[in-house]
């Protein structure tokens, strides 16, 4: 299903729809190429469904998430709104198709306690360097359709549902944890032999609770916060 490189954290996944690869990002790597990509819209409403019932003990909640990607790609990124997330992994996605192979970064981040996925389109072709960078541009039809984008986060979605199975038959070895996203008073982690999300509505009862996880189980991790030959060296220097 997929392979990995020995040099990055980097996994290869042969969707039978669309290959893809993802290339796992410093946060330096990632603001220079997105200094030189453009954002890509896409309906994220149809991709809501994805979460389902974070009630369910099946449910691929936020704690698990941060843990698989944690696991599978390193720890978080440093670059982050502390205030709305706790956590974000930026890749340079790579998609394989027989009429070739097409750059794009994408960032999995949470985000007022729900999930995120951004796509940028990297410039690395000059058919794109009239393209206004901070604007979003529809997909593009000859190399990533909507339908196509939404194929590519359900397909990993299901990769990381796959990869919790495991994780949850292996909770001793899981070291209690919790984080929390104050602009929707929301926590979540794992202690007590259970993975927890919760949304507090009340601030004092939030605050609380956040003292006591403190005295429990300590702070939580807080991150602190070209031409185009350029950037084709750059992508090249990543992915080879």
């Amino acid at each position: 299903m997929l392979t990995q490189s020995t040099d990055r954290p980097h996994r290869q996944f042969h969707a039978k729809q669309v290959p893809f690869s993802l290339w796992r990002l410093t946060d330096e790597e990632y603001e220079q190429l997105r200094s030189q990509s453009f954002p890509i819209q896409f309906n994220e409403l149809s991709i809501l469904w994805l979460r389902g019932d974070c009630n369910s003990s099946d449910a691929l909640t936020l704690p698990k998430v941060l843990l698989l990607l944690e696991a599978e790609f390193g720890l978080s990124s440093r670059s982050l709104d502390t205030w709305k997330q706790t956590f974000c992994f930026p890749f340079l996605m790579v998609i394989a198709k027989p009429i070739g192979s097409f750059h794009y970064l994408f960032n999995i981040a949470d985000y007022r306690g729900g999930l995120e996925f951004r796509l940028y389109r990297v410039v690395d072709d000059a058919k794109y360097t009239d393209r206004a960078l901070e604007v979003f541009h529809s997909p593009l039809a000859d190399e990533l359709t909507e339908t196509e984008i939404i194929y590519v986060i359900a397909y990993l979605w299901g990769y990381l549902e796959g990869r919790a199975k495991v994780l949850c038959d292996h909770t001793a070895e899981i070291e209690p944890f919790f984080r929390h996203v104050d602009s929707n008073h929301v926590i979540y982690g794992y202690w007590n032999g259970n993975f927890v999300e919760e949304v507090i509505e009340d601030p004092d009862e939030y605050q609380k609770k956040i003292e006591l996880l403190k005295q429990q189980y300590g702070k939580p991790v807080v991150y602190e916060t070209e031409k185009i030959n350029d950037i084709q060296r750059k992508i090249q220097s990543i992915t080879e």
